[in-house]
């Protein structure tokens, strides 16, 4: 967190401002795991993944984008593609 603004530190510094503020961030900590144990999955960044076709179609459900998302792999599948950006 530190090393972004150039500002190298030593573990024991760390520990320290950790101790100090601990009883701030814990609740917060808490509230986020909570938060985001409610969902199956979780996004994180926008960097690319490589996604090896399947040699049949999935059974999507409930996924929010089912819809898209079968489009593209059919499509994907039918024109005997290997894998998708």
């Amino acid at each position: 967190m530190f090393g972004g603004s150039g500002w190298t530190t030593n573990h024991s510094t760390l520990q320290n401002i950790e101790a100090a503020v601990e009883f701030a961030i814990r609740p917060l900590a808490e509230f986020l795991r909570t938060f985001l144990q409610q969902y199956t999955t979780l996004g994180c960044d926008d960097t690319g993944v490589l996604l090896v076709m399947p040699k049949v179609m999935l059974e999507l459900g409930n996924y929010a984008r089912a819809e898209r998302f079968s489009a593209m792999l059919r499509d994907a599948i039918n024109g005997g593609k290997m894998a998708l950006n």
